[in-house]
């Protein structure tokens, strides 16, 4: 750690769940493209890294790796389909969410109570998963990126949360990603 890091929230613009369920409309073929902007809420991303004048998505909950060094606040807001760095908010929004209410809302201290990495493009299957060896989630790029859609982060977050309280890897009951 730096001595001059802080911690700040910046706002961002994302979708809380996908655009296809945000529309209720399941008529669309890649509702991610058409509707990019029009389906995004604007939320806070808590306790991001301010370094040297960079805004770098790791925080006390979720860290992406090799994330992107931000030199402007507003890019947060501004990122489209195929920006990867929507893909890094949407999953350090979702994965910082889900940690903070089951620590600090819930009081569950023990259940992944640390920081989890999160990979973005991981992959370029159509497949995430969960690593125990490494506490990681990890995101595919095939089809519709994973990071896109809030179900299969959460989704994963729970395998996870699943090897926290049980300590056993799913993958020995042969639950390969989603």
């Amino acid at each position: 750690n730096n001595e001059n890091d802080e911690y700040i929230n910046i706002s961002a613009k994302l979708w809380l769940s996908d655009p296809l369920t945000t529309l209720m409309d399941s008529s669309l073929i890649n509702p991610f493209i058409q509707f990019t902007t029009s389906t995004m809420q604007n939320v806070i991303l808590q306790d991001v890294l301010k370094r040297d004048n960079k805004y770098i998505l790791n925080g006390p909950y979720c860290h992406i790796i090799n994330s992107n060094e931000y030199s402007n606040i507003n890019s947060f807001k501004n990122f489209n389909y195929g920006d990867i760095g929507l893909d890094e908010i949407m999953l350090y929004y979702h994965v910082d969410t889900i940690q903070r209410y089951l620590y600090e809302d819930l009081g569950y201290d023990n259940i992944q109570h640390k920081s989890i990495t999160v990979t973005p493009n991981a992959t370029i299957d159509d497949q995430s998963w969960f690593d125990p060896s490494t506490n990681g989630l990890y995101f595919g790029t095939g089809g519709i990126p994973d990071a896109y859609d809030a179900t299969v982060i959460w989704h994963e977050y729970a395998h996870a949360m699943a090897f926290e309280i049980l300590h056993i890897d799913m993958w020995d009951n042969y639950d390969f990603g989603g």
